[in-house]
C-alpha cells in the first residue's frame, strides 16, 4: 500500500512473538524501526513499545559478535579468545538469537544498526 507507518504496525505487532519465535520477534522489531524511521518520528500506540527492551550482548557476546562479523571463523576466534569451538559456536547461536539474525553477513548489518542507533552504548 505504500504506507511505511502501516507496514512498521504489522512488523511490531509481534506475531512471531505470540508463535514463540524469538530470533523471528527480534527481526520483526527491527524492521519495524527501520520503517518507522522513514515515518518523520510518526507515533503510535504499538510503535511506541518499540524502544521498549534493548538487545544487550555480554561483554564475551560483543567480542565473539565482532569478530564473527569482520570474518573470523569459529576456529580463529577460538583460538584467539582461548575457548572451544564449540563454546564459540554456542555464544554465536545465542548471539544470533538476540539479533534476530541467522547468517555472519546479517550478524555484521544488525551490529552497524545497533551501532548507528547506539554510537556511545558499550553493551550494543
Amino acid at each position: 500500500m505504500g504506507s511505511p507507518i502501516l507496514a512498521a504496525e504489522a512488523a511490531a505487532a509481534g506475531a512471531w512473538t505470540r508463535q514463540g519465535d524469538p530470533r523471528k520477534a527480534t527481526a520483526d522489531a527491527a524492521r519495524a524501526t527501520a520503517l518507522a524511521a522513514q515515518c518523520e518520528d510518526a507515533r503510535t500506540p504499538l510503535l511506541s513499545t518499540l524502544g521498549a527492551s534493548s538487545v544487550r550482548l555480554t561483554k564475551r557476546e560483543q567480542e565473539i559478535a565482532l569478530m564473527a562479523a569482520a570474518g573470523s571463523s569459529s576456529k580463529t576466534i577460538s583460538e584467539h579468545l582461548t575457548l572451544s569451538v564449540r563454546t564459540v559456536d554456542n555464544h554465536l547461536q545465542h548471539i544470533y538469537l538476540k539479533l534476530g539474525v541467522r547468517t555472519r553477513a546479517d550478524l555484521a548489518k544488525a551490529l552497524e544498526y545497533q551501532a548507528a542507533r547506539h554510537p556511545t552504548s558499550p553493551g550494543m
